[in-house]
Order: structure tokens, then sequence, then C-alpha cells
């Protein structure tokens, strides 16, 4: 369970607030809930004034867990959660196995911070985790319009995976930089044109990012 956190509870809050019609980077819990709204899915008080600052890719998959109800879409998450590290570790396996390294293969199944992300706190950088393992499989395979595509992806479950875009760029040289670059643009500027044209306003979790950053949780 995630006794350590209550980011779960928020994350649910933020889907169903999506799903029913309103605009979770507009608008806070302490808003809908003054106003009679979005009952029985609560929040912890230290999230209760401030809008959402996930990416939009991260509240789609909120929205689609809260259609079994309040009862069971932080079961479903977790359940996302955990397939999603299974997937990582497979994806970090084969990998390492084609480049017969399979000895450092515990380093990833039993890394503290994984482990404690999935299966402690259930947060959605278990689904990071896995647009960034899905980018080292195409990138051991040279796909670089994939490796750019998979952080796009990472980036709109949670802004961090574009730490790695300079990284990947720099490791490259003509076509292959800009495939992935193009990449990488175009499904991030995708993800966030399809939330605009659905009336969301994400831009304005940017700000929300920085005003609530707390003791460099982010890193």
């Amino acid at each position: 369970g995630s006794f350590t956190t209550h980011d779960v509870q928020r994350y649910m809050w933020d889907g169903r607030a999506l799903a029913e019609g309103h605009d979770p980077y507009r608008t806070t819990p302490r808003d809908l809930t003054e106003r009679g709204m979005l009952t029985g899915w609560e929040v912890a008080p230290e999230h209760a004034a401030y809008p959402t600052l996930y990416p939009p890719l991260a509240l789609g998959t909120y929205a689609l867990c809260t259609f079994l109800g309040p009862q069971l879409a932080s079961l479903l998450w977790k359940l996302v959660v955990t397939l999603a590290s299974i997937l990582t570790l497979l994806l970090v396996w084969d990998v390492l196995r084609r480049r017969d390294q399979l000895q450092h293969l515990p380093l990833v199944a039993w890394s503290p911070l994984l482990l404690l992300e999935s299966g402690v706190g259930a947060h959605v950088d278990a689904c990071v985790a896995l647009m960034v393992g899905l980018a080292l499989w195409c990138w051991e395979r040279r796909l670089w319009r994939g490796v750019g595509g998979a952080l796009a992806l990472g980036t709109l479950f949670k802004l961090t995976p574009i730490l790695l875009v300079p990284v990947a760029w720099l490791k490259l040289c003509g076509r292959s930089r800009w495939s992935l670059f193009w990449s990488f643009s175009g499904t991030v500027m995708l993800g966030y044109g399809a939330a605009v044209a659905l009336g969301l306003w994400p831009i304005g979790s940017l700000i929300v990012f920085v005003e609530t950053w707390r003791f460099g949780s982010l890193l």
C-alpha cells in the first residue's frame, strides 16, 4: 500500500475531475469541494489548494482508472504501476542480454528507487521508468525515432525525462540526432495540443510545478 504518500488519492482526484469535464489545471480540490462536487474523491489537506501539476498523458491515464469508481480506481492504478515495473525490468533484461551483461540486472531489479516508487508509493514515476526503459531498448536497436517518442511519452507522464534529451542529442550526430529530436518534439506537441483542443490549459501546471517544489523531490 502507498502508506508513505497521499499522491495516489491526488492522481485519482485529477483523473475524476477530468472525466467529469473540469480542468484540473485551472481548478483545485478545494474549489470543487466548496461547490459540493466530486464527493467521494478526497485528497490530503496539503493537496487541496493546488491545481494539478501532471502532464496530459498522466491525467488521461488517471481518468481511465476512475471509471471503476472511488473504491476500485486506486487498485487499478496500482495494477498499472505494477505492470509498468515488470515491463521495465523485461526491457532492461533484453538490453543487457544483447550486451552480454546480465550480471548487472540486479542493479535494476533491486533498485531502492524503483521499488519504493512502485511497490510503496505507487507513483507515476513507475510509468516514467517504463518509458525510459523503452527508450534504452530502442537505443540498443538504433531506432532513433523510437528513442525520441519514448522519452516524449515519459515527459507526458512527468516532465523529468526531458533532461535525457540533451544527453541523447550529444551522443548522436547527423540524421540520427534530428530523427530523435523531431520525434520527441512532435510527440510532446501532439500530447499538449490534444489537451488544449479538449479545452484544458496544461501550461499553467508549470507554474504550480515550481511553486510546490519540496526538498528537491523532483530530482
